[in-house]
């Protein structure tokens, strides 16, 4: 019964850590999209690819709908 708990102890506390390590990376991502990456929706929209700029639209979007499922 004790290895079982052990064991589950473990499992909780691995994947509390993995779950910090995403979020972090989600955060850079985002950090990344709202900063430097803005440039490329305003150049889809300058130069009418509306296309792309759609896309990167929607890869923001994915980006938030992560951070909040991770919160």
């Amino acid at each position: 019964m004790n290895d079982q708990i052990k064991a589950l102890n473990t499992y909780f506390w691995n994947v509390g850590n993995d779950i910090a390590d995403i979020r972090l990376l989600a955060e850079g991502a985002l950090a990344l999209y709202e900063g430097d990456a803005e440039l490329l929706h305003r150049l889809g929209m300058k130069n009418n690819e509306e296309v792309a700029a759609s896309a990167f639209d929607t890869i923001g979007t994915a980006l938030y709908d992560l951070r909040e499922k991770i919160a």
